[in-house]
């Protein structure tokens, strides 16, 4: 899961970079683009919480993620 999760999200943002876009999705995938931001592995991304109907808010700067908001 986390190998497609990550390709699509490459794809989307080599594609749509530099424009505003939203994604909605259940945890789990939440959970990993989060973690793949912050550098956590694979073994501590539950320990990232997703609460039901969160908006994570994350902006690239150049190639790399930052989380601007999470669980708002």
């Amino acid at each position: 899961m986390q190998a497609r999760v990550l390709d699509a999200s490459s794809e989307l943002f080599a594609q749509h970079r530099g424009e505003t876009n939203a994604t909605v999705s259940h945890s789990g995938v939440n959970r990993i683009l989060l973690a793949a931001a912050l550098g956590v592995s694979n073994a501590n991304i539950f320990r990232i919480a997703q609460r039901y109907a969160a908006i994570n808010l994350l902006t690239l700067i150049g190639d790399y993620p930052s989380i601007d908001l999470m669980n708002t």
